[in-house]
């Protein structure tokens, strides 16, 4: 549950001995890398010392995080402490983000960016947001809950057989036309053509997209054995939103089938 606590005439007011506080001087930021993983009820939040990462589980065969790197930030601070977790409710969570609206250039919204700061006391503790524009400040505390355990895929422990990095728009383009009556996506990465196909089976046929070894398409290209693996097109189809705001894709499968997709999201 979020709750409003108070408005306050200064952003810096209220800094404690917290263990995260975290500033950004334009939320959309935050809000456009989290909205591509809002497909859960629930997100753990996971501070560290790089960065803030956000995780969302489904099925327990889908676990998709964001990584906020702390260079998003124009503040960034995180007390040295044993590693802490916990979860809160992704919709609410987003909705708070949401309050001054969406507008994430000057002007868009007849107004400056909303700047956002974060801040976290420890365990048992809510997670406090502080937001202002235009001389406005909204806080906003953020119920915090214990977190379950975290699905270990274990896809680093297993040996890497192929990866490839390219760009996103060339993804984007098939990704949009995928015949979602297919159940499967069947991926086929291979040393020798058809080196990359993407493929689905639907009510009006079956459809391939092959990708050749254009140096404007492919950036990266290591792959040491054929590799044809079927992944279901539902959980496939949450990663979409990450696409449709990345730069760059990288592909990655392991000895066992176990897919990875990474999406880079650059800000400027």
């Amino acid at each position: 549950m979020a709750r409003i606590v108070s408005q306050a005439p200064s952003l810096a007011e209220g800094a404690g001995l917290n263990v995260l506080e975290a500033v950004v001087h334009n939320a959309q930021k935050v809000t456009n890398m989290l909205k591509a993983i809002l497909f859960e009820e629930r997100v753990m939040v996971t501070p560290t010392a790089l960065g803030i990462k956000f995780t969302v589980e489904r099925s327990k065969c889908l676990q998709a995080s964001a990584f906020l790197q702390t260079d998003l930030f124009d503040d960034y601070f995180f007390a040295d402490a044993e590693e802490i977790s916990f979860r809160v409710h992704f919709q609410h969570l987003m909705d708070c983000l949401a309050i001054f609206g969406s507008g994430d250039r000057p002007g868009d919204d007849g107004g400056s960016p909303t700047t956002l700061r974060l801040c976290y006391a420890g365990y048992g503790s809510p997670l406090h947001l502080v937001m202002e524009k235009d001389g406005m400040v909204t806080r906003v505390e953020l119920r915090t809950m214990e977190c379950d355990e975290v699905l270990d895929f274990g896809f680093n422990s297993v040996r890497l057989v192929n990866r490839i990095i390219m760009g996103a728009s060339w993804l984007r383009e098939v990704f949009g036309e995928l015949d979602m009556t297919s159940d499967f996506l069947e991926i086929l990465m291979s040393p020798v053509e058809p080196f990359l196909r993407l493929s689905t089976f639907g009510e009006a046929g079956s459809s391939h997209t092959v990708y050749g070894m254009d140096g404007d398409v492919m950036e990266c290209f290591e792959c040491q054995k054929t590799q044809v693996n079927r992944y279901k097109l539902s959980l496939i189809a949450n990663t979409l939103k990450a696409l449709v705001a990345a730069t760059k894709v990288s592909i990655r499968m392991n000895a066992a089938g176990m897919l990875s997709l990474q999406y880079m999201v650059v800000f400027e």
